[in-house]
C-alpha cells in the first residue's frame, strides 16, 4: 500500500512541474519581458553608467560646442558620450540618458549645497545672544587642550628614543681574535671593532641632532598652543561678562527703523531652485540714515543705546511674487564664535554686503520673473549687548 501512495505523490510532482514548464514557455513565445525586468525602464537593457568626472567632462564638451539640450544635436551629444565612455556603439536612447544625466549633475550638486546652506540657517537662527558668540569656543579650547597635553606624551617618547649605544671593546676583541686566530687576525678584529663603534656613534649623534631640532620644534609649538588657549579662555571670560539685553516684539520693531536694508540685486540660485540675494545691512544709530532723525520721541533712549551697546540678530528676507509669498531666507549680523566686527555695522562697508539664499517653494522658479520679485526684510530676533569696551 505504501509504495502506491509514494507513486501517486511522485506522478503529482510530476505534473506540476510539466505544467510549470509550459506556462512559462508560452510566456516566453509571447513576447513578454524577462521577469527581473525593471517595468519602469523604457530600455530592454541595463542602463550605461557614467562616473561624475565622466558626467563633468560631458557636459564640458557639450557646453565648449554651444549644446545645451539634448535636441541641439543629438549625433554630435551621442559621439561626445561614446567618446567619453569609450563605447563606439552605443544606441542613440543611451546616449541621451547620459547626456541628460551629465546635464542634471550640476543642479544636484548645487542643490546639496544650498540645503546645507538652508540646513545652518535653520539651525543658526535661533542661536542668540551670548550663545551666538561663544558658538565654537568651547569645542576649540577642547581641541586645543587636548594638543597641548599630546606634546608632553610626545616628547616623553622622543627623549627615550635616542639610547645611547654600547661599543664593542676594540681591545678585547684584538686580544681574543689574536689568541684563537693569530695576531694579524687579532689586528684586524680590532679594527673591525673600532670601525662599527665609529657608524654606531655617527648613528647616533646624527639622531640626537634630529631629536634634538624636533624638540626645539615641540617646544615652539607648546609655546604657541600655550598662548591660544590663554586668548580663547581670555575671550570666553570676556563674553560671559557682556550684558545681553534680548528685545521684545515691539522694541524689534523700533530698532528695525535704524537699519538700512539694501537688495542689490536677485537672481535664480545656482541650482535655479532658489533665490541668490544680494544684501547690505547698515545701522543708522541715533540719527539714523543720512543724518536724519528717525524717532523724535524715543531720541534720548535711542542716543543712550547708540553709545553703549551695538545691536544684533536675525533678519528674515519675504521674498513675494505679485503680491504672494513664494520664499524666505535669513540674514545674520555678525559674528558666529569671536570674531570683530560683531552685529550690525554703522555703515554698510565692501565686506558687509552679502548673498543671501531664499528658499523657494517647490516648483515656483520655473513661473517667476526675478524682475518682479521683492524682498522685504522682517525682524526675527533682536538684542543688544554692551561693547563699550571693545569698539
Amino acid at each position: 500500500m505504501l509504495p502506491a501512495i509514494i507513486l501517486v505523490v511522485f506522478l503529482v510532482i510530476a505534473c506540476i512541474f510539466l505544467i510549470s514548464n509550459s506556462s512559462n514557455s508560452n510566456s516566453g513565445k509571447a513576447g513578454g519581458k524577462p521577469v527581473n525586468a525593471d517595468m519602469s525602464s523604457p530600455y530592454e537593457t541595463p542602463l550605461p553608467e557614467a562616473s561624475k568626472e565622466q558626467l563633468e567632462e560631458i557636459g564640458e564638451r557639450c557646453k565648449a560646442r554651444g549644446i545645451t539640450k539634448w535636441e541641439d544635436n543629438p549625433a554630435i551629444i551621442t559621439g561626445i558620450v561614446q567618446s567619453v565612455l569609450h563605447k563606439k556603439d552605443m544606441p542613440l536612447e543611451d546616449a541621451e540618458y547620459v547626456y541628460k544625466q551629465s546635464v542634471e549633475l550640476p543642479i544636484t550638486e548645487a542643490l546639496e549645497e544650498e540645503e546645507d546652506v538652508f540646513k545652518w540657517k535653520e539651525e543658526g537662527k535661533d542661536i542668540v545672544g551670548r550663545e551666538k558668540y561663544l558658538y565654537g569656543m568651547v569645542e576649540e579650547m577642547a581641541k586645543v587642550e587636548k594638543e597641548y597635553d599630546s606634546i608632553d606624551v610626545e616628547s616623553a617618547i622622543l627623549s627615550n628614543a635616542g639610547m645611547k649605544p654600547i661599543p664593542k671593546n676594540p681591545v678585547a676583541s684584538a686580544t681574543l681574535t689574536g689568541a684563537v686566530l693569530g695576531t694579524a687576525a687579532g689586528v684586524t678584529a680590532g679594527a673591525k671593532a673600532q670601525a662599527q663603534n665609529d657608524r654606531l656613534q655617527q648613528s647616533y649623534d646624527r639622531l640626537q641632532e634630529t631629536l634634538r631640532q624636533t624638540m626645539v620644534l615641540q617646544r615652539e609649538r607648546k609655546e604657541r598652543l600655550e598662548k591660544k588657549l590663554k586668548e580663547i579662555r581670555g575671550d570666553i571670560a570676556t563674553i560671559n561678562k557682556f550684558d545681553i539685553i534680548e528685545l521684545d516684539e515691539s522694541e524689534r520693531d523700533k530698532f528695525m527703523k535704524q537699519l538700512k536694508c539694501e537688495v542689490r540685486s536677485i537672481e535664480l540660485s545656482e541650482s535655479g531652485k532658489n533665490l541668490t540675494v544680494t544684501c547690505s545691512v547698515e545701522y543708522g544709530g541715533k540719527n539714523g540714515h543720512n543724518g536724519e532723525v528717525i524717532d523724535e520721541t524715543n531720541q534720548e533712549e535711542s542716543e543712550f543705546f547708540n553709545t553703549l551697546f551695538r545691536v544684533d540678530g536675525v533678519l528674515k528676507l519675504v521674498a513675494t511674487y505679485r503680491g504672494e509669498n513664494i520664499g524666505e531666507g535669513y540674514y545674520f549680523g555678525d559674528s558666529f564664535g569671536w570674531a570683530k566686527p560683531m552685529g550690525f555695522h554703522r555703515k554698510a562697508i565692501q565686506y558687509n554686503i552679502s548673498t543671501i539664499t531664499v528658499r523657494l517653494l517647490d516648483g515656483i522658479s520655473d513661473t517667476i520673473s526675478t524682475e518682479e520679485v521683492e524682498i522685504e526684510f522682517v525682524p526675527y530676533r533682536f538684542w543688544l549687548f554692551d561693547s563699550h569696551s571693545l569698539y
